[in-house]
Formats: structure tokens, C-alpha cells, sequence
């Protein structure tokens, strides 16, 4: 008996690790960065761009100063709109050693179904896919 619950135990780790697998593609990176702009959640959109190492604590207050109005007007947007329906990579494109991807979002909104298409470029940093700016 033991044996069968460490085996479903097994069983249901590899299924979490393998679900979770895909939660730093371009498409899943893209997606996760357009919500953030509609949703003003700032932090989460710094989290996912590509800030050089190299950057001074400056660079990333006029980064961080430039998406706060970015979200505002956005926020404005979608709520003339009836709100976000639904945000879905539809399109991604790679450079030739796949370390680059751009990706077509499409932003669905309640009002009418009205879509926009947003355009994402995305870069490897260390491993995983982050917004180039």
C-alpha cells in the first residue's frame, strides 16, 4: 500500500513538473506581459522585461516612470472597451539560433469582440525569454 502512494505521489510530481514546463516560452512570456499592461500590475511587467546588467538604478526609474503611463492609458483602453476578454499569442517568429522571438498577440476585448494585435519582441536572457525594450 505504501508502495501505490508513493507511486501516485511520482506520478503526480512529473505531471506538475511537466505542466509547468511550457511557463517560460515567448508565447507564455508575451501573453503574461500584454495582461500586465492591461491590468496595471507594473511590477510584473518589470519583472519580464530584459534590463542589461550593466543598467544604473536611473535607467530602470525612466523604465519604470515611461510603463506607468503606458498603463494608465492602457487600463483607460480596456475600459472603454468592456474590459479584456481573452489574451492569446497567435504568432511567433524566431531568429535563425532561436535565442530572439517575436510574437503577435491578440487582445480580445467584451465591448463588441473588438481584437488589437500587439507585437512583442522577445530576447534569451540567462536562460529565459524576456521582453526587449
Amino acid at each position: 500500500m505504501f508502495l501505490i502512494k508513493k507511486w501516485f505521489a511520482l506520478i503526480f510530481v512529473a505531471s506538475l513538473l511537466i505542466a509547468c514546463s511550457g511557463a517560460n516560452t515567448p508565447e507564455s512570456v508575451a501573453e503574461r506581459f500584454i495582461k500586465a499592461a492591461y491590468t496595471q500590475d507594473l511590477d510584473t511587467m518589470m519583472d519580464l522585461i530584459d534590463v542589461p546588467k550593466d543598467a544604473d538604478a536611473n535607467a530602470k526609474d525612466f523604465v519604470r516612470g515611461k510603463f506607468q503611463m503606458l498603463l494608465t492609458e492602457r487600463a483607460k483602453q480596456a475600459e472603454s472597451l468592456g474590459g479584456v476578454k481573452s489574451i492569446k499569442a497567435e504568432k511567433t517568429t524566431y531568429n535563425d539560433d532561436k535565442t530572439r522571438a517575436d510574437v503577435s498577440v491578440t487582445v480580445t476585448f467584451k465591448k463588441d469582440g473588438e481584437t488589437r494585435t500587439e507585437h512583442t519582441h522577445l530576447i534569451q536572457s540567462d536562460g529565459d525569454w524576456k521582453i526587449k525594450i
